[in-house]
């Protein structure tokens, strides 16, 4: 994998090698569902009980959808709306916290996004899987 980032930038490029699959991650809840390719609603009905880097956490996913181009994300504290892009079609689940063990826990990852699949690799061996994100508002 490899990245650029930079403290306030509008955008990021992320390139991804090897068969890495990408995971879009936020310490910020979604304030409505995603949307890809500008008609589908991706569900985000998975579930994270406390945050996904502790052993025996709880993760369930959500069904995947198939991505051609995008997905827009509005965050609820934030108020950015990003739209992340790929370069290629793929499949993707999410899934966002919702139960909390005990008062005022946060957890860490509030929101995920992971590509589950490629739905198109012909022809493609080899070349990284590009995704950008950039800041609509």
């Amino acid at each position: 994998m490899a990245s650029h980032l930079t403290r306030g930038m509008a955008y990021a490029t992320v390139e991804y090698f090897g068969g890495m699959l990408p995971c879009v991650m936020s310490g910020n809840a979604p304030a409505s569902p995603p949307i890809v390719d500008v008609t589908i609603e991706l569900s985000c009905e998975g579930i994270i009980t406390i945050n996904d880097s502790v052993p025996g956490t709880k993760v369930v996913e959500s069904p995947a959808v198939t991505v051609r181009k995008e997905v827009q994300l509005h965050f609820r504290n934030s108020d950015f709306t990003w739209i992340i892009f790929f370069s290629r079609p793929a499949r993707v689940t999410c899934l966002v916290a919702r139960a909390l063990e005990g008062p005022g826990v946060i957890p860490p990852t509030m929101f995920r996004m992971s590509v589950v699949e490629d739905v198109e690799s012909e022809g493609v061996e080899g070349a990284p899987r590009i995704v950008r994100a950039a800041l609509l508002n």
